[in-house]
């Protein structure tokens, strides 16, 4: 595979390096990769031969981590093995670490599950030529590293044109900039497929079949508003407006609106959202998690997802497509993903502690991701406090101006809320957004995550106890999950809780 001495010593040195940094219980996800592309420029090219086209990327601004958790899974599921970055490492040296892992040579019939970095997508797809490509959605996020939302999906574009003929594309119909990658798709030759929510979620009924190929089912549609102000514009027949067409750049007016966009027409040149071949419908929180039909084609099935978050559909949603598209059976995905855990690192993840609370860690790095991770704290009918760590490190982002569009107004008034806390190294920022959402009376301010935990926590247990929601940005999570695991119940300590390790809604 590697036919001169360079790049083999390059493979060598970074295995070794990557055994030495997990002996010494430091991170290893991208130290190695980024010593052996400094030796062999060239290192990922020669991957993407030896996987001679076995490999899907997962991109986007939100969801790309869990999209990818979940690819894998159905994918292993399935009977396939799977190399993949699962671990969130998306840039150049991520992704080559993840390989190098897996050996000079990949196993037979491997496929590489990657998640990959917005900017690094183009360098990535010219190196390897992926079969496939997830893109999940796009919204602003680190504008000072990527620009405006047209400047990713540009680079995108750019990048999708190095995906092998007759390999596949998945674009959100449910997000219009994604969509609008259709084009740069189909010019590259790929086939091009459109998932999203279904009709009954969007506010009309649909008919979907039952996995045993009986008669068809109507479910009647979820309600298209949520806020009461989307319940006045719906009961007065009005369009929401959000944004521009990213063909022609006119007005794009909305006919519903809920987990998205929505269903999208431009008047102006007829760009419009796809009929998805691939949906969720009448997607519902329920007490155990997220439930809803998943449709492929003439097949349907209903589905619980171990989520808290409604956010989760789309992805889920995303990688069992991928996942039927490369050779998994319809109904095999619907039985697998009730199996898999769609948390992770820092992705809703559960920490039980002494006495009578628990807190769970949730990454939030820009408006779109925030707003969604506080629908489940608007529902939750516990006590609880929030601890909202933020850093402005490169990985962040130095721009934090993004935290004024979060509505932390909608926790205002909550009977269960006890404490606001602001922490890490903008605590300044984030304490005057807590203030102006009208969170004043509950605010307290503490630079060190540790210091703002314990606080949370003293006003818990002072309240009778409750959960901890811990939002944090990217750089911020590791200091978060070491102060929680050392405060967290040792392994094996009586918890009638144990086990549920996602929100319960």
């Amino acid at each position: 595979m590697f036919g001169d001495l360079g790049c083999l010593a390059a493979v060598w040195l970074a295995r070794r390096l990557r055994r030495l940094l997990l002996r010494l219980r430091r991170s290893a996800s991208s130290l190695p990769g980024a010593v052996a592309l400094r030796l062999c420029p060239n290192l990922l090219a020669r991957f993407g031969r030896a996987y001679a086209g076995r490999i899907v990327f997962v991109t986007g601004t939100n969801g790309k981590t869990t999209t990818t958790r979940l690819l894998a899974g159905l994918l292993r599921a399935g009977g396939r093995p799977v190399v993949t970055n699962e671990a969130g490492a998306n840039l150049l040296q991520g992704v080559a670490t993840a390989l190098i892992a897996a050996g000079r040579r990949p196993p037979a019939e491997a496929i590489a599950v990657l998640e990959v970095d917005e900017g690094v997508f183009p360098a990535a797809a010219r190196a390897l030529r992926p079969q496939a490509v997830i893109v999940t959605n796009l919204s602003p996020d680190q504008t000072d590293r990527y620009g405006s939302v047209e400047a990713v999906a540009e680079r995108l574009r750019r990048g999708l044109a190095f995906v092998r003929p007759e390999g596949h594309v998945f674009l959100n119909a449910d997000d219009p900039t994604v969509w609008s990658l259709r084009e740069a798709a189909e010019a590259a030759g790929a086939r091009v497929h459109a998932y999203g929510f279904g009709r009954a979620t969007l506010g009309e009924a649909a008919e979907v079949r039952r996995p045993n190929g009986a008669a068809g089912e109507t479910i009647a549609g979820a309600e298209a508003a949520e806020t009461p102000a989307q319940e006045a514009d719906a009961a007065a027949g009005r369009v929401l407006e959000r944004g521009a067409c990213p063909r022609c750049g006119a007005p794009l007016p909305f006919a519903a609106e809920r987990d998205g966009p929505g269903d999208y027409r431009c008047p102006a040149c007829g760009f419009r959202r796809p009929e998805p071949e691939a949906a969720a419908e009448a997607a519902a929180v329920a007490t155990d998690g997220l439930r809803f039909w998943l449709r492929i084609g003439d097949f349907a099935a209903p589905v619980r997802l171990n989520a808290p978050a409604r956010y989760n559909i789309p992805n889920a949603l995303a990688a069992a497509h991928a996942a039927h598209a490369l050779g998994v059976p319809p109904a095999a995905l619907a039985a697998a993903l009730e199996r898999l855990d769609v948390t992770g690192p820092g992705r809703w993840e559960r920490f039980f502690l002494p006495g009578d609370e628990a807190a769970t860690v949730v990454l939030v790095k820009n408006p779109a991701g925030a707003r969604a991770a506080l629908e489940p704290l608007g529902r939750d009918p516990r006590r609880f406090a929030v601890v909202f760590v933020l850093n402005d490190r490169p990985a962040d982002g130095a721009d934090v101006s993004w935290i004024w569009e979060v509505p932390f107004e909608r926790l205002e008034g909550h009977p269960g809320l006890v404490a606001v806390i602001a922490a890490g190294e903008r605590a300044d920022d984030a304490a005057l957004r807590f203030l102006y959402a009208g969170l004043g009376p509950l605010l307290f301010a503490a630079p060190e995550p540790e210091q703002a935990i314990a606080e949370g926590l003293r006003r818990l247990a002072a309240a009778g106890g409750g959960e901890l929601y811990v939002l944090a940005t990217y750089t911020a999570l590791p200091a978060v999950r070491a102060a929680l695991a050392r405060r967290a119940r040792p392994p094996g300590a009586p918890d009638e809780r144990r086990g549920a390790d996602v929100l319960r809604a």
